[in-house]
């Protein structure tokens, strides 16, 4: 590869790189809900798909090629993980009885949602955040999930039910 093909690619990996950063960094921290295991993350993911790159390899949807590291890079960073045990949070100062009120009238809502998005199974959650909160199309999400795209959409819809269903039986 000689250098002005080099900078085309370079270019073209910062223009992607400024396009989804934020949106791979709020798909980590959803799935891991901490901030300095998402930031690494985020990092690695690009990491993975400049590596790919450089080994010659096309990519024709960068974005779904991003999202589909950081799902593979999630779920292999949660079997490396060991969870804490609750007396090792105690003696790090959580205290589960400490109800602190909102800051922001929209933290409300963001629990709300957060707790009703809870109401769903993995699967069920993860294409409703990836449609709707990462504006994935549904084709894009069955090449994450490694699924058809009927498969998802089926999915999509299920879980749209089941909020309904959620939203009308608990007032959050």
């Amino acid at each position: 590869m000689n250098n002005a093909e080099f900078k085309t690619k370079e270019k073209k990996f910062l223009e992607c790189y400024d396009l989804y950063n934020d949106s791979i960094f709020r798909y980590c921290l959803y799935k891991t809900n901490d901030r300095n295991r998402a930031v690494d993350l985020t990092q690695e993911v690009f990491l993975k798909a400049w590596e790919y790159l450089n080994q010659g390899n096309t990519v024709r949807n960068s974005k779904s090629l991003l999202f589909t590291i950081a799902n593979h890079l999630v779920v292999d960073s949660y079997r490396k993980k060991k969870s804490e045990s609750l007396d090792s949070l105690l003696e790090n100062g959580f205290d589960p009885t400490h109800d602190e009120k909102p800051i922001q009238d929209t933290r409300d809502d963001t629990e709300a949602a957060n707790a009703l998005l809870n109401t769903l199974e993995g699967k069920h959650r993860e294409v409703i955040m990836l449609r709707y909160i990462e504006e994935l199309s549904v084709k894009e999400i069955a090449k994450i999930m490694n699924e058809s795209e009927n498969t998802t959409s089926v999915r999509i819809h299920r879980a749209m039910e089941k909020l309904k269903q959620a939203s009308t039986q608990h007032e959050y």
